[in-house]
């Protein structure tokens, strides 16, 4: 019976691979540790090539396939989730142009190409003047604008990482809003990428063409291709269903979903959410 399903969730830290059943009970399970979660050329710096966390699920994958083939089998599909805000750069034939600049990283962007008056004005009516300065620092894309001018030319896709890791196990570079969260020009309420002229897509200083195709949640999206399959172990032609964020998945599994139920999350970074249909701090 297929009555399993396959998950990968990829970490700051490490990288774990699990099958799981219909009430969400771990069957089988394979963590993979990071020998380098990021490398810092300059202090505050954190980056690592997107190839690596691919390259780290590989060896969970075989490990567990190695284990449990049995349990593969009966495997009905796949999905994923991975940290947020980091990208991955790339080229017009999907090549990796730069590590990625990933969330702990602590450099900021000096903001030298200034915003048009008319949404300064109106940022400054609103009071988030400061906010939106601080989010565009914070902004990897603006960071890179200015000091690798060269290399940003060249983006063709400004992909948030875990859809560059679905293209390299399905062939196709897209994801669902849920797990495309950052400093994004993506409205993740309704699923668009916002127009370069957008109050907050404008924000981020990414233009929305280099944003890659938004899928929605639980959507298939395509299948284990046959190059990944011999790399990974993982079955050929199994399904990929999006998924969402990392804190996002951690929520609803633990069955906080209601407004008035908190999550703890002890991660890398431990935090403390409350479902709601508005952001609230």
């Amino acid at each position: 019976d297929k009555d399993l399903v396959l998950v990968i969730d990829y970490g700051t830290q490490s990288v774990r691979v699990s099958i799981v059943d219909r009430f969400g009970k771990f069957v089988a399970f394979e963590q993979e540790k990071y020998n380098e979660p990021y490398f810092s050329l300059k202090p505050g710096y954190c980056e690592q090539y997107p190839d690596y966390y691919y390259n780290c699920m590989k060896k969970a994958s075989l490990r567990l396939k190695e284990k449990h083939p049995d349990l593969l089998l009966r495997c009905s599909a796949i999905s994923s989730t991975c940290f947020r805000d980091t990208a991955a750069y790339l080229d017009k034939d999907y090549k990796v142009l730069r590590p990625s600049i990933i969330w702990l990283d602590q450099r900021f962007a000096e903001n030298k190409k200034k915003l048009p008056l008319l949404y300064r004005i109106i940022y400054a009516l609103v009071g988030i003047s400061k906010t939106v300065e601080l989010n565009r620092k914070r902004t990897p894309a603006m960071w890179l604008q200015e000091n690798e001018p060269e290399i940003y030319s060249k983006i063709k896709y400004y992909a948030p990482l875990n859809c560059y890791l679905n293209y390299k196990m399905l062939g196709v570079l897209t994801d669902s809003a849920s797990n495309m969260i950052g400093h994004y020009p993506i409205g993740f309420k309704k699923g668009k990428i916002h127009s370069k002229y957008n109050l907050v897509g404008i924000v981020y200083g990414i233009d929305p063409k280099l944003i890659p195709h938004i899928s929605k949640v639980n959507e298939l999206i395509g299948y284990i291709t046959h190059e990944c399959a011999l790399e990974t172990g993982l079955p050929e032609g199994l399904p990929y269903y999006t998924s969402g964020s990392d804190k996002a998945c951690e929520s609803l599994g633990s069955g906080c979903y209601k407004k008035d139920t908190a999550h703890i999350s002890y991660g890398t970074a431990s935090t403390v959410s409350i479902m709601n249909q508005r952001y609230i701090a």
